[in-house]
């Protein structure tokens, strides 16, 4: 029998991916994945067209969400699975949040200007497409005028978290993000909790977050062991993705995190036992 192999942090056109979502589930299977979840920031748009191509292509897919939120001036992500995805008002909030992102970036192209780089908003829009504006597609254009050489020197040198030209997205914070989930009947995940301060990560935790991304690619072996660790010590989910943007940070990603099924049964057992949403 196959092993079940699944990849559950991937972003896509409706994000800042460089993939459109066939493209997602095409790879995928290549790379020998059984499932899938798709995790654009801050919106649902590719589910739809996810849920039908998965059953087309025989491969299971899980509806996801990555939610930007800010806690002592790190940014947090949180990922929501088997979010109900169709409610209005939850759209509504994502909607809200994509005009804070343009707001963002607006700023971060005002404080580049400062450096003296001319990023023009129309440029960045046109990378971005139908997909909310983020900091990779000003990278992008960064690049394609010649200010860098490439998108992670972008990030390293002026846009990244500790860049200057840096603005944090103040909507939410974690706690706030993590109710959302919860409203929504979804199951919170602390994702890449590997850049995280250790004592920020326990707090997150504490703030009632289901369980944290154990497998990254950036995670080196002691780190996945220690989260691995902390996540069996206080009962949480362990889940692991690629964070696979299609080669838009340079590399691809897709697939360097295969993770174990045997993590996907036991957040299906948690959502079944929870009531939060039919699997």
């Amino acid at each position: 029998m196959r092993e079940r192999l699944a990849d559950l942090h991937i972003h896509s056109t409706f994000s800042d991916g460089l993939w459109d979502v066939r493209t997602i589930f095409i790879k995928a299977k290549e790379r020998g994945l059984s499932t899938i979840s798709i995790t654009d920031h801050d919106t649902v748009a590719g589910i739809e067209e996810a849920i039908k191509i998965s059953k087309e292509m025989e491969m299971e897919f899980i509806p996801g969400v990555e939610i930007s939120s800010y806690y002592k001036q790190r940014d947090v992500h949180i990922l929501g699975y088997f979010i109900n995805w169709e409610n209005s008002a939850f759209v509504k909030k994502l909607d809200k949040m994509r005009k804070i992102r343009e707001k963002r970036a607006k700023i971060i192209i005002e404080k580049l200007k400062e450096l003296g780089m001319d990023i023009p908003y129309s440029r960045v829009l046109e990378v971005a497409g139908k997909s909310p504006v983020a900091r990779p597609h000003i990278a992008h254009v960064m690049v394609e005028k010649g200010y860098v050489s490439s998108v992670e020197e972008s990030f390293e040198k002026y846009i990244g978290d500790n860049g200057p030209a840096y603005y944090p997205k103040i909507l939410y914070t974690p706690s706030d993000v993590i109710s959302m989930i919860k409203k929504y009947r979804g199951i919170s995940i602390l994702a890449h909790p590997g850049r995280l301060p250790e004592e920020m990560v326990k707090e997150i935790i504490d703030m009632g977050v289901d369980g944290i991304e154990v497998f990254y690619p950036e995670h080196t072996e002691e780190t996945v062991e220690r989260l691995k660790k902390l996540a069996r010590d206080r009962g949480l989910l362990i889940t692991g993705g690629s964070d696979c943007h299609g080669g838009l940070k340079g590399k691809e990603y897709l697939g360097e995190v295969k993770l174990d099924y045997v993590y996907v049964e036991e957040m299906k057992k948690y959502v079944s036992s929870c009531c939060i949403f039919p699997v």
